[in-house]
């Protein structure tokens, strides 16, 4: 039970980081890294520091974010109907 309630408190960090509305949010499945999406991009946060890894530009409104399997890509869907897949590379 610690640990979610430990999850949740993270997830609200990271959208009180936000300058607009959070659209969606997924967690990787190594935990390590959090995706959230915005109108207009995707976002990568370390789930350690908070930190933002990396903005992606959504070429339409995103509504929703998950992680492909193995957590190499994310995919975001949009209001327009569009799914984009986007590579995430951390350094």
């Amino acid at each position: 039970m610690h640990a979610f309630i430990y999850t949740v408190y993270n997830l609200v960090m990271f959208v009180n980081y936000y300058r607009g509305d959070v659209r969606g949010v997924a967690l990787s499945g190594d935990g390590n890294t959090v995706a959230t999406c915005s109108a207009e991009s995707v976002k990568v946060w370390s789930s350690r520091t908070h930190l933002c890894l990396g903005t992606s530009r959504v070429d339409g409104y995103c509504l929703c974010v998950a992680f492909a399997p193995g957590g190499r890509y994310i995919i975001a869907g949009t209001k327009e109907g569009f799914v984009q897949v986007h590579t995430v590379i951390v350094i």
